[in-house]
Formats: C-alpha cells, structure tokens, sequence
C-alpha cells in the first residue's frame, strides 16, 4: 500500500512537472550583452533582474534604471534592439515562424530612453507584421538600423507621478536595401530617405526631416554596446536618457 502511494506521488510530480513546462512560454530572445543593470517584469509581476544570457519573453518591459546602464537584447529571428540608460521599452509581441510566415511578428513599444534597433528575419518574411512605436509615433521599417530618442520629464498630475513627452527623434542610420523609413504622427507622415536622416517629433506640433547633426551622430554612438562603423569614434557626449 505504501509503494502504490509512493508511485502515484510520483506520478502527480511528474504530471505537474510537465505541466508546468508545457505551460512555460518560449522566449522571444536572450540578452547579449550587459552593462550595468537591466529589469525585466510582466504584467504584475515583481521584475527580475537580467543577466548576460538571461532569456526575455513577449509581455516583457525591460528598463535601465541608471545612467551606467545598458542592454543589448537578441531576437530568434536575428533581430537586436539595443537599450540604453534610463530607458524603458515594452516587447508587445514576438513570434518567429520559419515554416508560417504569417505566425510571425514583432510589436516593440519605447516609452523613453535611446534605442538602437536592428530588423532581423521577420521583417524579411513581411514586413507589415512589425510594429516599432513610441509615444508620439509609429515607426514603419524596412529592413534597417534605426536609432530612436524619446526625450521625457516626470511631473505630478493631481499628486500622481505622471510622465510627459518633450520631444523624440527617429534616425535612419543604416540601409543595405535603399528601404525608406516612415514616421506616423498625428500631424501627419514623414518619410526618411537616406542614412542620416532623422524625424524630429515633438506634442501636438508639426515635425520635420533633417540630416542628423554632428553632435547627434556622436551621442547615439555613446549609449550603445556594441559600435558601428557609421558611429564616430571616440564620442565626446551622450543623449540623456529618459529623463525620469
């Protein structure tokens, strides 16, 4: 009697340990490198912090909490998103199908910080399955590397902390295909055409398209992890993060 009571514990341990891994979700990515500190959470539950190799899912937020901090995530499907400090980022949807091509997408929503993002290979199955936005915009890419500012402040709002958006800037850094990025605002849509060009975006007035300035280029190269050859070399200053 005790045996059988010992074989159908071990039977239930079993079913639950199953259980429990089929209901495990699969990651979107892992984190690739790491300076510093980076968080994730989802949904309520309390964060946990990240290490080098540390798997992130589909629901995570992820947020630098310094100035020092820095995190470049990668993607099953290839694709990278670079997080710099003082930033905070919502990995909406991920999923990466080889085989279904329309199972696969990619939803990242940038609340404030700098961000460098790089599309990997569901861009390349359809590109209407990613969505890259931010509080002021929606961001169309193409098979390139972007670099993204949202400029924010903390303020009170009748005693509660309340963020505000001042400004953002979008930059198209890099297009080994010649593919155009959009910005989509309220105020209407810009369109970046080259390297270099960025969308200045600001609350409720017109944007603009410019060459990004020497001091920008210098600053979007500060924040990442891992340098490109379009950064300049050494930068001098960096774009501050979130602000909040």
């Amino acid at each position: 009697m005790i045996r059988l009571r010992y074989v159908v514990i071990l039977l239930m341990a079993a079913w639950i340990a199953a259980v429990a891994f089929a209901n495990t979700p699969t990651p979107a990515g892992v984190v690739d490198d790491l300076t510093g500190q980076a968080d994730a959470s989802t949904g309520q539950e309390p964060p946990r912090k990240l290490a080098k190799g540390s798997p992130v899912f589909a629901q995570d937020v992820v947020v630098t909490p310094s100035a020092k901090d820095k995190a470049r995530l990668l993607f099953s499907d290839g694709s990278s998103l670079e997080i710099g400090p003082e930033s905070k980022v919502a990995l909406k949807e991920f999923a990466y199908d080889e085989a279904d091509k329309s199972k696969s997408r990619q939803n990242i929503e940038m609340s404030k910080g700098v961000f460098r993002f790089v599309t990997g290979k569901v861009v390349a199955q359809n590109p209407e399955n990613l969505k890259i936005a931010s509080p002021l915009s929606v961001i169309g890419i193409r098979g390139t590397t972007t670099d993204h500012w949202i400029q924010t402040k903390q303020t009170l709002v009748l005693g509660k902390p309340s963020t505000e958006v001042l400004a953002e800037l979008h930059a198209l850094r890099e297009s080994s295909s010649g593919k155009e990025v959009t910005v989509q605002t309220e105020e209407g849509l810009m369109v970046l055409k080259k390297p270099g060009d960025v969308a200045w975006v600001r609350p409720k007035l017109p944007g603009s398209v410019r060459p990004l300035t020497e001091g920008e280029r210098e600053s979007f190269g500060t924040f990442t992890i891992q340098r490109k050859n379009f950064d300049p070399a050494p930068p001098r200053r960096g774009l501050p993060g979130g602000g909040g």
